[in-house]
């Protein structure tokens, strides 16, 4: 199947599902303003980035569908066993953790970005140190 062949007003499914994924995302934070919705907004908006990333890998051909699955249960397990291990009143340390992990990886792309074998423009190379000096 290709994700990119233009079936609506020029798009391609990988950019109809990206479309939907992103009023999803929207949509769910939205939601997450009331006490009321605040547990579906999340849901839905946790459903949509996790859906725009599955179609952005699969579509630019960036991992297998394979590899695909076996990293969402490794983080599913380990998601189930912070979810269970990690008390309430250790939420904060756990979000830091996790914020941690954010810089962090956004810190190693930029790296990439900036030292990699490909020639890259002066957009390029603007955007990956603004990401180094913003991970710091």
């Amino acid at each position: 199947m290709d994700w990119n062949e233009a079936i609506f007003l020029g798009l391609g499914l990988a950019d109809l599902l990206g479309l939907a994924f992103v009023v999803g995302t929207v949509w769910g934070i939205r939601l997450m303003s009331s006490p009321t919705t605040a547990v579906r907004g999340n849901l839905i908006g946790a459903v949509s980035m996790a859906g725009a990333i599955i179609v952005t890998l699969v579509a630019e051909n960036i991992v297998s569908v394979q590899v695909l699955w076996i990293g969402m249960a490794v983080g599913g397990a380990l998601g189930y066993v912070f979810a269970v291990r990690v008390a309430m009143i250790e939420m904060p340390q756990m979000v830091a953790l996790l914020n941690g992990l954010g810089v962090g990886s956004s810190a190693i792309v930029s790296l990439l970005t900036l030292l990699g074998p490909g020639a890259i423009g002066p957009f390029d190379k603007a955007t990956a140190v603004l990401g180094l000096l913003l991970a710091r």
